[in-house]
């Protein structure tokens, strides 16, 4: 299992030496790694950092569509895990009804463009529940140990979760 930690859904940080994004370099990782495509399960989130940059739900889509066609030849299945609830400080730029938009937006993109090879884990409801810390952190850890909790369940093969 490996954690490839990608704040983006399109950017220019960690580019090598022959990829331009962040999102081509881990294309590039998984490739390197002689993995067979069906192996390689790519569990993504992202959008708290994007709203920093632009609200706009077609940009943040065009963005995350990309994302994922630089990852559809290395990824045998994709989950997304959506974008979680936050506090809703007005002098954040992270808001729950930019939030609960593009979350619809990609579900319905992962539906449209890979209905055979994409999942969602809505967390939403979860995100409700539990106190935060900041604007979009948590500081009850029921969150974070109920998103572990499933991750376990399901990389032991668990078929209820």
């Amino acid at each position: 299992f490996e954690y490839l930690p990608v704040e983006f859904a399109l950017d220019v940080e960690h580019p090598s030496p022959t990829t331009r994004t962040t999102q081509e370099s881990v294309a590039l990782y998984f490739r390197n790694q002689n993995l067979t495509v069906s192996e390689v399960v790519c569990v993504i989130n992202t959008g708290l950092h994007d709203m920093i940059i632009s609200k706009d739900t077609a940009t943040f889509l065009q963005n995350v569509r990309s994302y994922f066609h630089i990852l559809d030849p290395v990824c045998g299945n994709f989950v997304w895990l959506g974008i979680s609830h936050v506090r809703g400080d007005e002098e954040h730029p992270q808001n729950n009804d930019a939030i609960a938009s593009w979350n619809t937006a990609v579900a319905v993109f992962l539906e449209n463009e890979y209905p055979t090879k994409s999942y969602v884990i809505d967390v939403w409801k979860q995100g409700l529940n539990t106190t935060h810390g900041d604007n979009v952190h948590y500081s009850d850890t029921s969150y974070y140990k109920a998103l572990a909790s499933l991750f376990q369940r399901l990389m032991k093969g668990g078929s209820s979760v």
